[in-house]
């Protein structure tokens, strides 16, 4: 069985599309992904970018955040057929064992903007969300994190380090892959788990705080 772990960077939608704005505020416009096989090992990875049909520009803030610009989803293509391609990339629903994203809110993004842009679930694409599944609150859950940490975090607090630059979609989505692969080996978890119990504990009589950790900007369209 396959496992596949998908991130998408997102721009809001024009506030003049008011009416559009109540169904999904934002499109996806980088979709990353990479697949790994039965043994945990990469076999196959999926990169391409959105050109957004609700916003002629990239939000400034967008653009200091991923490096994603106007010109280069200018050209890009549409979301139905980024969308199809990611779809067909996956292969066969039934040998994948499930979809992996960091936190529920490329799950959510997906739902509103299909439904957004009147795009019908295929069997297939409703087969992929069926098994979608939320890496953040699995993994926190297994290494006791109470509140959550944006995906560079939760990478460094456990002593490994992240692969590339963050918000970008293909990075993103390797370094949950690297995350999972080290939770399944018992060995790994425990000395992640033994990491993150040290930060909790004051470093000084300063007591740093533990919120300093994390990310309470999660919703920062990953």
């Amino acid at each position: 069985m396959r496992t596949i772990f998908v991130d998408f960077e997102m721009n809001p939608v024009d506030t003049v599309y008011e009416k559009e704005r109540e169904i999904c505020c934002y499109e996806i416009i980088e979709i990353g992904a990479v697949m790994l096989d039965d043994n945990n090992e990469r076999i196959s990875e999926y990169s391409t970018y959105i050109k957004p049909e609700y916003n002629k520009d990239v939000d400034s803030r967008i653009i200091r955040l991923t490096g994603i610009t106007t010109d280069m989803v200018f050209n890009a293509v549409s979301f139905r057929e980024g969308l199809d391609e990611f779809v067909k990339w996956c292969g066969d629903v039934s040998d994948i064992e499930a979809v992996y994203a960091w936190s529920d809110n490329d799950y959510r993004q997906l739902n509103n903007e299909m439904n957004l842009k009147k795009i019908e679930k295929s069997p297939d694409i409703a087969g992929l969300l069926d098994i979608w599944c939320d890496f953040q609150k699995i993994f926190s859950k297994q290494v006791g994190l109470d509140k959550p940490m944006s995906l560079q975090k939760a990478v460094e607090a456990v002593g490994r380090e992240f692969e590339g630059k963050a918000h970008d979609a293909l990075t993103d989505a390797i370094n949950t892959a690297g995350l999972f692969v080290a939770s399944k080996d018992d060995a790994e978890t425990k000395k992640m788990i033994k990491l993150l119990n040290k930060t909790r504990k004051p470093a000084d009589s300063l007591k740093t705080a533990l919120g300093d950790m994390f990310d309470f900007d999660s919703m920062d369209l990953e």
